[in-house]
């Protein structure tokens, strides 16, 4: 008897462990999908999409029959070992794209593609490697320094002594302010810059991005105005960090609001799990905040959350309602880009899909 229920047991630790290898072969086989899909990356027009995929550069067009040109090849003196990882930033007439470098079965960074672009077409392009200190601005896609810059500006409160200032030139686009130097007056994040010759400040409140401190910044396409909000991980897993403060800067009127966004669906005490070894779930939650016209949108992704907790939500500024609406499949969606009006939403899940806004409370797909 006892020698049965050995054998069983046994058989049912091998039952596990075949269940356990057939979830990592299904998960490794979506992750080879993703890896090796063309992603939404950048709308041209409304009616053009580019996407990066491992070796090339496309645009795909939804004006008449779906076509796919091939804009840019890896060069071919990168094109054994190196493939493209992924867009560090998009602009209209510069591409900044990340390399990776393959050996075997090692991946290690192969440095940045920096592609010009003149009237659509590729006019040349230059490789070059990240060096200290330097970084993307995310909107110009320039490589720009933040080291070595402070000055002394005015306080927010009468009488008070000046505070230092640091040089920030990758926060915001160099079109919308210039000279821009961040600081911090006992909690209220100040921002000082100059446009079109003149000097002008919009102070954030409390917790607002700070030197040193992580935050995140996205940009309202096609106008000046910018959310910022807290950057970190843990914001998707504490309930007790919402009710959410960002704000929305507009850096043509020099004026900034604050907004108390409502705790989304995907916030919840989820518990840890193993294939969150080795810092714990939080490390591998990622919420990215857009700001598109009058509304807000979510995209929450990582293994650190249940993948019914993964998806894309919508916040309206202009609704008397307080939820957050989902607008796409629960699951791993990646590289969400939205077209300059705002209408249209590309995104790759198991393949390229694309939303209008008119159809986005019923999940429809209007291209």
């Amino acid at each position: 008897m006892k020698f049965r229920n050995i054998l069983a047991s046994a058989f049912c630790l091998i039952c596990l462990y075949g269940l356990y290898l057939l979830v990592l072969m299904v998960f490794d086989l979506t992750k080879d999908k993703q890896q090796n899909a063309r992603l939404p990356t950048f709308w041209l027009s409304e009616e053009e999409l580019l996407l990066i995929g491992q070796n090339d550069i496309v645009k795909r067009s939804f004006d008449h029959e779906p076509n796919v040109d091939v804009l840019f090849r890896m060069p071919q003196e990168l094109a054994d070992n190196h493939v493209f990882h992924r867009a560090i930033c998009v602009s209209e007439n510069l591409w900044a794209v990340g390399l990776t470098k393959q050996e075997g079965s090692m991946r290690t960074g192969g440095g940045m593609l920096f592609i010009e672009v003149a009237d659509a077409d590729i006019s040349r392009y230059e490789r070059r490697s990240v060096t200290l200190g330097e970084t993307t601005n995310p909107f110009d896609c320039k490589a720009v320094s933040n080291y070595g810059v402070e000055v002394t500006v005015p306080a927010t409160r009468p009488k008070a002594a000046d505070i230092k200032s640091k040089i920030q030139r990758s926060l915001v686009s160099s079109k919308d302010a210039q000279n821009l130097h961040l600081a911090n007056d006992l909690g209220q994040s100040v921002i000082d810059y100059e446009k079109a010759g003149k000097k002008h400040r919009i102070i954030l409140g409390a917790q607002g991005p700070r030197p040193n401190q992580w935050s995140k910044v996205t940009k309202d396409h096609g106008t000046p105005r910018y959310l910022f909000y807290p950057g970190d991980s843990d914001h998707g897993g504490k309930p007790e960090k919402w009710p959410m403060t960002v704000w929305i800067a507009d850096f043509d009127r020099h004026t900034a609001r604050s907004l108390e966004l409502p705790m989304g669906p995907w916030v919840g005490d989820h518990p840890e799990r193993l294939r969150c070894f080795s810092c714990g779930c939080g490390c591998y939650r990622e919420q990215v905040l857009y700001l598109i016209g009058s509304k807000i949108y979510a995209h929450v992704w990582g293994i650190g959350y249940p993948k019914s907790a993964r998806a894309i939500f919508v916040y309206d500024l202009n609704s008397t309602g307080t939820d957050w609406r989902r607008v796409t499949n629960r699951g791993n969606i990646l590289s969400p880009v939205f077209s300059e009006s705002g209408c249209k939403l590309a995104y790759f899940e198991d393949e390229l899909k694309t939303l209008c806004e008119r159809y986005v409370n019923r999940d429809s797909y209007c291209l």
